[in-house]
């Protein structure tokens, strides 16, 4: 019985996980969404304008892609979608060397040397 339900757990966890295909590729069918005529533009009906309706707002002129191509480290293309963070290089030794002159003229205590009780002696 508990393996029939750890097997079922971990099924449904499975299920309900992620998908791993992107949706960014090109248009999507509910960017062709048509807007539907208000009631009120109906001949012969008026109705009350409601203090606490939704107005959609138009759709702007200069539409940004959800995804776009670009070059991957590797020369090659991928899609790049705006709901996922750029991909995180590691700093250079240049960096790494900028970073740590930085941090001591800021009087930051240097993070190679451990602190000694000498250290906190003031003359």
């Amino acid at each position: 019985m508990r393996v029939l339900l750890c097997g079922l757990l971990v099924g449904s966890a499975l299920l309900s996980a992620c998908s791993a295909t992107r949706r960014c590729e090109g248009d999507q069918a509910y960017q062709d969404a048509k807007t539907l005529p208000t009631p009120g533009q109906i001949p012969g009906l008026t109705v009350p304008q409601s203090p606490t309706a939704l107005n959609i707002p138009p759709a702007p002129a200069d539409q940004v892609p959800f995804g776009q191509k670009v070059k991957n480290p590797k020369g090659g293309t991928e899609w790049a979608c705006l709901d996922q963070p750029p991909h995180m290089t590691g700093g250079s030794e240049e960096e790494e060397v900028i970073y740590t002159i930085k941090k001591k003229q800021k009087g930051a205590p240097d993070s190679d040397k451990a602190a000694t009780p000498d250290d906190k002696k003031q003359p």
